[in-house]
């Protein structure tokens, strides 16, 4: 999953929901979304030189999804990096897919074009979630961290989610379940058949990709 942070003048980390809304009201989460994107596609490249085989799943903004010149510009970046599509989701919030549905329908066609993939991030908390997905050929859904807070103390949460992965696995996709935060958490959804985990139980972010992968 890639995140983006900001350093303020004296060098201090400023979280995401400080500064993205306010690109978002300036104009400027366009660019932000496109700077992303091109150090993905680098360090994907790095990736694959060094011999591993990865997934990038980064965030796209709503504006972006709007823009006429989106996947253009994203095409020529491939090419001009040397980069795959198919190491790459774009990973778009419920909340946008549903405002800008017709947009995202013609997104999705282009991108799987190229061989990338559509994840549909914090899902779970609006309704008709099943008729969205029917509408919509997404690869991954990103259940909302909210649903699995406290999942392990909540049998009602544990019905629930279990259910919204039911439903997204019988649209065609996976369900990832995020903000895994302790062993307990992991077990329960373990238990649910959930197909990937996300949380800083499992790996915090890190400015460096150090994980191991070999042994996947």
């Amino acid at each position: 999953a890639v995140m983006v942070r900001m350093l303020s003048e004296d060098k201090q980390e400023v979280l995401p929901s400080d500064f993205l809304m306010q690109a978002e009201k300036n104009g400027q989460i366009v660019h932000i979304d496109k700077w992303m994107l091109e150090h993905a596609l680098l360090e994907l490249r790095r990736q694959r030189e060094s011999g591993k085989n990865i997934r990038f799943f980064v965030p796209i903004s709503g504006a972006s999804i709007q823009q006429e010149d989106f996947m253009l510009s994203f095409c020529d970046s491939l090419e001009q990096l040397g980069a795959k599509g198919s190491s790459l989701t774009f990973q778009i919030s419920e909340v946008n897919v549903r405002s800008r549905i017709q947009d995202i329908k013609k997104l999705v066609d282009a991108i799987k074009r190229i061989g990338c993939e559509l994840a549909v991030d914090h899902f779970g908390l609006l309704p008709k979630g099943e008729s969205l997905l029917k509408h919509l050929d997404a690869d991954y859904v990103k259940l909302d961290a909210s649903l699995v807070s406290g999942i392990a103390r909540n049998a009602k949460k544990q019905e629930e989610v279990a259910a919204i992965h039911q439903m997204i696995n019988k649209s065609g996709a996976k369900t990832v379940a995020t903000g895994v935060e302790d062993a307990n958490s992991l077990a329960i959804l373990w238990n649910v058949g959930v197909n990937y985990l996300q949380g800083y139980f499992l790996q915090e972010p890190s400015e460096i990709i150090s994980y191991d992968f070999s042994h996947f």
